[in-house]
């Protein structure tokens, strides 16, 4: 009896862990953009924190209108594909790159836009042009919510360090 009881449980078992096919990561694979990437004309102002979301010479523009530096969650729609893609400008400070990139939990709900407004990449790696001061590029995140995100930034050789936006 006790073997016909598990038996029969082991399907109901096997279905309930199942939950549905899983969504798919947002944020995929890794790009890099250059000077000769499209970038913006001049090298904006020497204020460029004041409005971003930064780590050292790296910043994700804004302002947000919920007052905060940085890219606005609240701005925007969902798009038919149920993703929501905030575009900010994306700057660097000098000449040394700069790595972006989405922890690997963050993956299924977070990509970063790079020069293709449809791909969201896990990691993307931002090459300053020699000779500016600051190069900025459009960019910004794919996202499944709007709730803050965690990302890694390094710059140069330096350590991993955390930039939360949207917050």
């Amino acid at each position: 009896m006790v073997a016909r009881v598990a038996i029969a449980l082991v399907p109901v078992l096997l279905l309930a862990g199942c939950g549905g096919p899983a969504e798919p990561p947002v944020g995929v694979g890794a790009a890099s953009v250059t000077c000769n990437s499209v970038h913006f004309a001049g090298s904006g102002t020497a204020d460029w924190r004041r409005q971003s979301a930064h780590i050292g010479p790296f910043g994700l523009g804004g302002p947000s209108h919920g007052g905060h530096p940085g890219p606005d969650f609240q701005r925007g729609g969902f798009n038919r594909d149920g993703l929501l893609r905030i575009k900010t400008p994306t700057l660097v400070e000098g000449q040394r790159r700069v790595e972006l990139s989405v922890p690997a939990g963050e993956r299924e709900r977070v990509g970063i836009l790079t020069v293709d407004p449809k791909r969201g990449y896990a990691r993307v790696t931002f090459v300053p042009c020699a000779d500016r001061q600051r190069t900025i590029w459009a960019g910004g995140l794919v996202l499944r919510d709007r709730a803050p995100v965690r990302l890694a930034v390094r710059v140069g050789d330096g350590p991993l360090r955390e930039l939360l936006v949207g917050g």
